[in-house]
């Protein structure tokens, strides 16, 4: 049953009064937010924005698809690669949780840079063997950044 349908039923019952039933309400603390609530909601934006930019890059390279170059596409995508590891590499021991947005990234561009390298350059691989050489090349960021969000991707 919802706390505030049972306060009021409480109060109720036991004919209490205004100021007694504020006292009621004040004390069972429904309208302190839950402790703990922040920090979770944080964690969650922090790892959210980290897919999202992911997400991000991957659709800006698709938008400009055909006004980039190749190169410039690999290039991209491998400085995508190499600076969002480092950064993630740095902060590991600092800031866990920004580490691991950035781990996110780098894991969301790897796959973008295996997806288009399979895409200029038709290997004919089969879908799961470009899956599972992803998840090799990105096992040693998973195991490092020691999150449960890397290995759900």
């Amino acid at each position: 049953m919802l706390p505030r349908i049972t306060l009021a039923r409480l109060a109720q019952a036991f004919s209490l009064g205004v100021p007694q039933q504020q006292a009621l309400q004040q004390v069972a603390g429904l309208e302190q937010p839950p402790a703990g609530a922040l920090p979770v909601l944080q964690r969650m934006l922090i790892l959210l924005a980290g897919s999202l930019t992911g997400f991000g890059l991957l659709m800006a390279i698709a938008a400009n698809w055909d006004d980039w170059s190749r190169q410039t596409h690999f290039g991209l995508l491998g400085l995508a690669v190499l600076l969002t590891t480092l950064a993630s590499w740095a902060l590991s021991g600092r800031r866990a949780l920004a580490a691991t947005a950035l781990g996110v990234l780098a894991l969301a561009s790897v796959g973008g840079l295996l997806a288009f390298f399979g895409q200029t350059y038709q290997t004919g691989a089969d879908t799961w063997q470009l899956f599972a050489l992803w998840a090799a090349l990105t096992l040693p960021l998973c195991l490092g950044l020691r999150h449960p969000l890397p290995w759900t991707i």
